[in-house]
């Protein structure tokens, strides 16, 4: 293709957003849509090669592979093997397990559909996870998967086919975007059938160039473009973390770098801004500034347990920039290089495959190694509580391990809030035994619908299994239903659905407790973790009750089991006095491992409570 400075500008206006959003610079709002403006523009310039390549006979699936191993591989494998160091340095086990799985993840470009299953964009804990921003990479390399195999079957029907094939692919994924961005925002955010319609926007501009004659100067053009450069400032700066995102609203910047691509002259303003060389010059090294600033900013946070201040935030982007320069010279443009004697062909796959195979390979071990807690035993204090088993985190709950007895007396029914109540349950009810039925992130109601995915099975077919299990089984009126969720059910748009529920539950004749949450403490877990690097003995991991983040939800629960004529057990006096003063330890018992999951420690303490509330 015929080099076009403005595009490599218009990358400078994708990548500079995103960290500066990342950053913490709030002026920058929108920054995250400097993702979608890469996409377009990924869309864009593949299309156009391989139209290029098609056309003049000389297209080769691996001759694309070699040039898309050359372009993201080493950069890539360079981070990559940066973050090691840092995440055996500073992350606790718990965090450095996960930071192997996205190893693996990010290794075989699947990690957008790793932490689609793990975690939400704007989760406070997302901003911890340093290959988080790899998810984008896995979308493009995912469409690169199918594009070119698509474009070569369609070639050869011909271009208008290609051209009607590649709308109605826009179209669908558009639609799906605007639908599952209130259905499934997770799902929506990271996975590739809501995000192909924006690089199909870009691939839609190469596939019909020639109507749009780019690069032929007009007054339209120059309007267009500046109305397209106007669509992307406005998203930057006008969107925020509470824009559904992506659907119709990513229409804005996508369409508006659609019109820069269209309308590209070189006597227009907006191609002449673009083209400036400190713009030209990000742009080249955005790929890189992209990578770096993601680890930088989680590393940060894991070491110091703050959000960074305005000067560290612009440290970050000045040390991010340099870093991106540095590896584009010293890595990006070697390996670019086609007519090296060093990198071939052969040897730029088979260091490809063994940087896969390396990262892969010591991503697996250090998840099956639990994240090394032997480098500190204290982390040990933290470590996952499954309950009964963790075969009960949603799997078939008829699964042995999740009964404690043959015939239990007892049903724990809920989310991981009730997960974690499982081994204190077992403890206090003895013979009569409990059977946990718990499914992460997943409500104990019926009908609830806006959990996400978290297993192979889905929030509503899994309490639909639950409540037919409870109506089969003799004798109800001889046991007892514990639910428990961390998304309070007193939710008022759930109220119907909870009422419709509990109703049932005692029309067969059980009697029914409902388990408090845990309070949320803001900012615990990373003091948990200090307290626990530092020895302090947890001193500094005090708070007040009217400052946790779900205490109205937790005075909405009493109320709903009055409301319900249930019983209510409170957990909360376990970590605050009737004055409103709360710590995350009783006697010498850590209570949390987390933000709100009991510890093993606890398990004593939450059974002699539940043992109070149940009369035994």
């Amino acid at each position: 293709m015929k080099y076009r400075s403005e595009v490599d500008g218009l990358r400078a206006f994708a990548v500079l957003p995103v960290i500066l959003f990342h950053a913490g610079f709030e002026l920058f709002s929108g920054g995250y849509v400097g993702v979608d403006i890469f996409f377009v523009i990924s869309g864009y310039l593949i299309t156009s090669i391989l139209l290029k390549e098609l056309a003049q006979d000389k297209f080769s699936i691996i001759h694309f592979y070699e040039r898309r191993a050359r372009r993201i591989l080493p950069a890539l494998f360079a981070v990559m093997l940066a973050c090691i160091p840092f995440a055996w340095a500073w992350l606790d086990p718990f965090a450095l397990k996960e930071f192997f799985q996205s190893l693996v993840s990010t290794a075989l470009f699947s990690s957008n559909i790793y932490f689609f299953l793990k975690t939400g964009y704007f989760d406070v804990a997302a901003e911890m996870k340093p290959l988080l921003h790899t998810w984008s990479l896995a979308v493009e390399e995912q469409y690169y998967v199918i594009i070119p195999i698509a474009m070569l079957l369609l070639w050869r029907l011909s271009l208008r086919s290609m051209a009607i094939t590649f709308w109605l692919i826009f179209i669908v994924s558009l639609l799906a975007a605007q639908y599952f961005s209130s259905v499934n925002p997770s799902f929506n955010f990271y996975l590739l059938p809501t995000r192909a319609w924006e690089l199909m926007m870009g691939s839609l501009v190469a596939v019909h160039a020639d109507k749009l004659k780019i690069g032929e100067a007009s007054k339209t053009k120059q309007l267009f473009s500046v109305i397209g450069m106007g669509l992307i400032l406005l998203a930057i700066f006008a969107f925020d973390d509470r824009t559904p995102f992506p659907s119709f609203y990513a229409l804005v910047p996508t369409l508006g770098t659609v019109l820069v691509l269209c309308s590209s002259a070189p006597s227009n303003w907006v191609n002449k801004f673009l083209s400036w060389k400190g713009f030209v010059g990000v742009g080249l090294i955005s790929y890189s500034a992209y990578l770096w600033h993601q680890p930088l900013l989680a590393f940060y946070r894991a070491k110091t347990f703050e959000e960074p201040s305005l000067l560290v935030g612009a440290l970050v982007v000045i040390s991010t920039l340099m870093l991106a320069t540095i590896t584009y010279y010293v890595i990006e443009q070697p390996f670019r290089n086609n007519k090296s004697r060093t990198w071939t062909r052969r040897n730029v796959f088979v260091f490809s495959f063994v940087g896969i195979v390396a990262f892969s390979t010591s991503g697996i071990y250090g998840h099956m190694k639990q994240g090394f807690p032997e480098r500190n035993e204290e982390f040990l204090r933290l470590a996952q509580n499954y309950g009964l088993s963790n075969a009960c985190s949603g799997a078939s709950f008829d699964d042995p391990r999740c009964k404690s007895s043959a015939d239990p007396k007892y049903i724990l029914w809920g989310d991981s809030h009730a997960m974690h109540l499982g081994k204190a349950v077992a403890e206090v009810v003895g013979d009569a035994g409990v059977w946990q039925m718990t499914l992460s992130a997943c409500p104990p109601v019926v009908g609830i619908k806006e959990a996400p995915r978290k297993e192979l099975i889905t929030c509503p077919d899994y309490n639909d299994l639950v409540f037919e299990k409870l109506q089969s089984l003799e004798s109800t009126n001889q046991r007892a239903v514990l639910v428990s969720s961390s998304k309070s059910i007193s939710i008022y748009r759930w109220k119907s659905k909870v009422k419709a529920t509990f109703d049932k539950l005692k029309s067969l004749n059980y009697d029914i407790y409902l388990v408090s949450s845990t309070p949320h403490f803001p900012g615990v877990e990373g003091c948990i973790v200090k307290s626990l690097s530092e020895g302090n003995g947890f001193s500094d991991c005090q708070y007040k009750l009217s400052e946790t983040t779900n205490y109205e939800l937790l005075q909405r629960e009493k109320k709903l089991a009055k409301e319900l004529d249930i019983h209510y057990v409170d957990l909360v006096p376990l970590f605050c006095n009737q004055g409103g003063d709360c710590k995350i330890t009783n006697g010498n018992a850590l209570l949390l491992r987390d933000e709100n999951h009991f510890s093993l420690e606890a398990q004593p303490l939450v059974g002699e409570k539940i043992r109070s509330a149940l009369n035994l």
